[in-house]
């Protein structure tokens, strides 16, 4: 969803609404290429907090939508996509973050 230049753009106006606001706050300070927090998650809100090591490069700004979210178009968001599907997982109760804050490999 997000390799649609409309619906990534909605998505970006959106990433200092709630309830991502003061995640994304820090994001910016951090900004190099650390990506936003996906304001269609669950934010402060979340009862689940997802640490991935390597998130895909679709999360990159260089590389893809800039947001670290299920909606990227790579195997990484493919994959959390769907296996939160499979757990029943819905989308406000749980949020993706990226550690380390660099990227481990560059494909």
């Amino acid at each position: 969803m997000n390799r649609d230049p409309g619906y990534l753009a909605d998505k970006l106006k959106r990433v200092h609404d709630e309830p991502v606001r003061p995640l994304n706050a820090v994001v910016e300070q951090w900004r190099r290429d650390v990506p936003w927090a996906d304001p269609d998650l669950g934010g402060v809100h979340s009862r689940i907090l997802f640490l991935l090591e390597s998130p895909g490069p679709a999360s990159s700004a260089g590389h893809g939508s800039g947001i670290i979210s299920p909606d990227n178009n790579d195997q990484t968001a493919g994959r959390f996509w769907r296996l939160s599907r499979e757990a029943g997982l819905n989308r406000d109760l749980h949020l993706l973050e990226r550690r380390p804050l660099v990227r481990v490999g560059e494909r």
